[in-house]
């Protein structure tokens, strides 16, 4: 009954995971955790013991959409955005006085982002250049903190399993980060960097999560998660530019929700 039980939870998981789902589709999306299996609860952990893990993510943003469309174009001219994001977690399990089946965890991640983006410089009334120039933004990002529940407990069932979880996420990262950006001028002006690189959104949200594995044959096994934070914030605030005529609030950065 528990072989058939795991082996159905695992893939009502996998189906979820998998559906077609419609996301922000955004380089605002930021670092949440590792996506190694089990990244936030151990299978061996028992009651009272303590598990510290680490996890490190690069991510290279540089293709531009608008809506469903590509603009390969903006590669061909030299005037993409390219986003460069290196995050570090540090994922601190604790089952002190929890049950076998039940453990806590914080993570708290540091980043170190930057925007790679071109500008047009007026020397004079008739010289012109296009520039490429960077940015950055880096600290201890927005931390999390959670329970995380097996639905079977492991010491039963070595095979397969699924763990559902809950946490909440806090603001501490910046969402307000400065760096000196190139001005069309050729100055220096210190300026409140792109949301893409801001290391927090500004936001509390609240977490769901699923992570499940199963064992495929023999010593291979089959690992999935899932994640969605719900920010009830709706923007933090801040922004880089001042708003355009007819476009007020648009300029405001966002508290998104995220997926994973």
């Amino acid at each position: 009954m528990e072989e058939t039980l795991q082996l159905l939870a695992f893939t009502i998981l996998i189906i979820g995971i998998n559906h077609n789902l419609k996301a922000q589709g955004c380089v605002a999306v930021r670092q949440m955790g590792g996506m190694n299996g089990l990244s936030n609860s151990s299978y061996n952990l028992e009651k009272g013991e303590v598990q510290v893990g680490a996890n490190y993510r690069y991510f290279h943003s540089f293709r531009h959409f608008v809506g469903t469309e590509e603009q390969p174009q903006r590669q061909e001219l030299g005037n993409a955005v390219n986003i460069y994001s290196h995050a570090i977690d540090l994922n601190l399990n604790l089952t002190y006085g929890l049950s076998d089946c039940l453990s806590a965890y914080v993570t708290i991640p540091y980043v170190n982002n930057e925007r790679s983006q071109t500008l047009t410089l007026i020397k004079d009334a008739t010289s012109k250049a296009l520039t490429r120039y960077s940015v950055y933004a880096k600290g201890i990002a927005d931390v999390r903190f959670g329970l995380n529940y097996w639905l079977i407990n492991p010491k039963k069932v070595t095979k397969g399993n699924l763990s559902i979880g809950a946490g909440v996420k806090l603001a501490t990262g910046s969402y307000t980060a400065t760096d000196d950006a190139l001005q069309t001028n050729g100055t220096l002006k210190n300026s409140v960097m792109d949301q893409a690189i801001q290391p927090g959104d500004g936001g509390v949200g609240f977490s769901i999560e699923l992570q499940g594995f199963k064992a495929i044959y023999k010593n291979i096994y089959g690992f999935a998660s899932g994640y969605y934070l719900f920010n009830p914030r709706e923007s933090n605030g801040s922004f880089k530019s001042a708003p355009k005529k007819g476009l007020e609030g648009y300029e405001i950065y966002a508290s998104p929700d995220h997926c994973r």
